[in-house]
């Protein structure tokens, strides 16, 4: 092989890994989920094999590489619109620390240790627990902090309608129900299916985006 045939290979690969990069999104690095980050590995080994092998002919290294874009294309996509789905590649946020205390059975099941959530906390600027009224760990494995709002309670900020579904697991960890959801959408005039998105407020109020119209509506009674 010549030099300049490796020149092109080289240039050539590298123009398809930053389309490939570009796909997959513009997410940080560190925000990665473990899908994403499977697929960032692969990636690279992928990319290695046709300037690894230049006996081979090239479309045998590229056309992994775009298998490998369709697929993530095809997920990210049927992620979007299934719950279930986001849940297996991504994973969901983790309640580590709720008004001041560890939870255990959560720490576990993340496989987290006490020093991990500690030395995270201090980076979040938070050397005394008692501050913190909920400390999620997220998907990407970072600590995000919602500190305590002092005699008011802070409510953790679920999501209570994703896409027009109701998570009606969400709605229950935050000690609500559907006819308290109910009430603040018809007080609206809105069903589920007319919301794209619709979270508690740290405050207890909702805050909610329709589908149709991309206003953003705040207020509405506390929840109790």
């Amino acid at each position: 092989m010549t030099v300049t045939e490796i020149i092109f290979r080289t240039c050539l690969v590298y123009v398809v890994l930053l389309f490939v990069m570009r796909v997959m999104g513009k997410r940080q690095i560190g925000n990665l989920s473990p899908f994403d980050f499977v697929v960032a590995i692969i990636i690279a080994e992928l990319a290695a094999n046709p300037l690894e092998a230049p006996g081979e002919p090239l479309w045998r290294g590229l056309l992994p590489l775009a298998v490998l874009v369709l697929l993530e294309i095809g997920f990210s996509y049927l992620a979007l619109r299934t719950e279930l789905l986001r849940r297996l590649l991504s994973g969901v946020p983790q309640v580590v620390i709720k008004d001041g205390r560890l939870k255990i059975d959560e720490m576990r099941a993340a496989r987290c240790n006490i020093d991990e959530i500690l030395g995270q906390l201090r980076q979040e600027g938070f050397s005394d627990m008692r501050r913190v009224a909920h400390g999620v760990l997220e998907t990407s494995g970072r600590l995000s902090v919602i500190p305590t709002g002092g005699a008011d309670r802070v409510w953790f900020p679920y999501v209570l309608i994703a896409d027009g579904q109701v998570q009606r697991a969400n709605l229950a960890a935050a000690g609500l129900n559907g006819e308290w959801l109910q009430r603040h959408l018809d007080e609206r005039g809105l069903c589920p299916a007319e919301v794209f998105l619709a979270m508690l407020n740290t405050d207890g109020t909702i805050w909610l985006q329709t589908k149709d119209n991309p206003r953003q509506e705040k207020g509405g009674k506390k929840a109790k």
